[in-house]
């Protein structure tokens, strides 16, 4: 079984969602409501592709995605960024996010960086904000975070934050969680961002996304007319880890 990358694709719309199923029942006689879990939560997905965007060349790609999944039997690996991603991505917001660059002489030999000769000297590809971990009042994870710009919306509720820490001398990821609610920057450019999961102290990156695993349910090519776009339906659902064993990833592209 391949987890193949997602192609260079236009998604002109996306109605991301989260399965999380549950049984109920009430009590005969009391009609007292009993609710419990029937599965583990998985993440869902509607999207919309462009045929015409990026170079004219995304029907060719859906074309040749579906022959890579062969009809569904491999999966799809999908950056998964916050519900509300249009808008915030065209103002600009993913400037927010960052990474750990590595740097190469000859395009393939590692070079490395030192303040002194002797300490090892990181490269990120945006803003290196470090990060403080905590819990606030109602029991809520936290990354605290300075240096913002005064008096500023940072975060919405579901954007995507990545904390990267220190690993033998590399920074590497160490999860993602995501904003519950606003937070907005004091007139200091201090902010305190209530988390859904905890995450360590770190470079956090803000505005990122999470790297997830689909089965591709469906997909619905649209009718090609003369002259104008036409688009291409994709259902997806989320596969675990533990339901992927011994995949191993392809990009084709």
């Amino acid at each position: 079984m391949r987890i193949v990358a997602w192609p260079p694709v236009g998604i002109v719309s996306a109605a991301p969602w989260v399965e999380r199923p549950v049984v109920r029942s009430e009590g005969l006689l009391s009609g007292a409501r009993a609710v419990a879990s029937a599965g583990p939560a998985r993440r869902v997905a509607q999207l919309s592709v462009s045929s015409l965007a990026l170079g004219r060349s995304g029907a060719g790609y859906m074309a040749q995605l579906w022959r890579e999944l062969d009809g569904g039997i491999n999966l799809v690996r999908l950056d998964v960024v916050s519900t509300n991603w249009v808008l915030d991505r065209h103002a600009g917001y993913a400037a927010h996010g960052t990474a750990p660059m590595g740097w190469t002489t000859d395009g393939t030999t590692p070079m490395d960086w030192t303040t002194d000769g002797t300490t090892p000297m990181a490269w990120f590809t945006g803003p290196v904000r470090s990060g403080g971990s905590g819990t606030d009042a109602q029991g809520y994870p936290t990354i605290s975070l300075t240096g913002l710009p005064p008096n500023t919306l940072i975060v919405r509720p579901d954007d995507v934050l990545r904390s990267f820490v220190l690993d033998g001398g590399d920074f590497v990821s160490a999860g993602t969680a995501r904003a519950v609610t606003v937070a907005t920057s004091d007139a200091t450019g201090a902010v305190t961002i209530r988390l859904d999961a905890a995450l360590p102290a770190g470079v956090i990156s803000l505005h990122d996304a999470e790297s997830v695993v689909f089965e591709v349910t469906g997909i619905t090519p649209g009718a090609q007319g003369v002259g104008a776009d036409w688009q291409y339906q994709v259902n997806l659902r989320e596969v675990l880890a533990h339901e992927r064993v011994g995949a191993t990833e392809w990009n084709p592209w």
